[in-house]
């Protein structure tokens, strides 16, 4: 009995080229999008996170597992952002010696790790305290050290050097740090997009990643994003017209 022979039809080479010809427009349209999704969604993860973090530790305050917490920014060539609590016991005895500083406001909010029962930096950390760490993003400070305190009716509220809101932003070779401006017409701080300008006067694009954490004494937490709106000059340049915090 013969059997047919199945002739079998690959792709022509002309036919391979046209295919990854269309490949590679499809991709060249595509990746500026998913790039800037990728760039955003670092920023935004990073600022829930870090918004996450304040209200857990107050919520721990509001349960009564601390009677006073602190969050602390530590910036060291990546951002370390960790909660630390302190008891009802501790706390007594702290008000009560005369040698300890917790009465005085400016001195309350301790950034030493002896002042605190509990610390969100050590590994297994009990009673809600927490931790994150991250070297993609950058805040509104290099090189230092600060933090906010909470109690639970906002009496203890204090802070070591930090004033609502935290700035996050993208981290480059030349933007370690998110600077900041205050709005002279609201008093608000904002971002400082000049900042975000190469060396021959365009943006970068980063600015369209910036996000806030802002607080309240009482421990009330919310996370906003900042957006810009841009025109053309003379000059043909690109400039911001207009920018504002949208919550979100």
């Amino acid at each position: 009995m013969q059997v047919l022979e199945k002739k079998t039809k690959g792709f022509t080479i002309l036919e391979l080229i046209v295919v990854i010809a269309i490949l590679g427009i499809l991709s060249a349209a595509v990746y500026p999008n998913f790039s800037s999704w990728i760039k955003e969604r670092k920023v935004r993860q990073a600022a829930e996170r870090i918004k996450n973090l304040i209200s857990s530790i107050n919520t721990q305050v509001q349960r009564g597992s601390y009677e006073f917490v602190q969050v602390r920014f530590v910036e060291d060539g990546s951002v370390t952002i960790f909660t630390n609590g302190i008891g009802t016991n501790s706390l007594a005895a702290k008000k009560k010696d005369p040698d300890n500083d917790f009465n005085t406001k400016n001195t309350r909010c301790n950034i030493n790790n002896d002042y605190w029962d509990d610390l969100g930096s050590d590994g297994g950390s009990p009673g809600g305290v927490g931790l994150f760490t991250s070297d993609e993003i950058a805040i509104n400070f290099t090189s230092e050290t600060h933090a906010v305190c909470f109690s639970k009716d906002g009496s203890y509220f204090s802070d070591s050097g930090l004033k609502s809101p935290l700035i996050i932003c993208l981290r480059r070779i030349t933007i370690v740090k998110c600077n900041a401006t205050r709005d002279e017409k609201t008093k608000e701080i904002i971002p400082a997009i000049d900042h975000y300008k190469n060396i021959d006067g365009d943006w970068i694009g980063d600015e369209n990643y910036i996000y806030g954490v802002e607080w309240t004494r009482f421990g009330s937490v919310a996370m906003k994003k900042w957006v810009v709106e841009y025109a053309t000059n003379d000059d043909n340049e690109k400039v911001v017209i207009n920018g504002k915090w949208v919550q979100r």
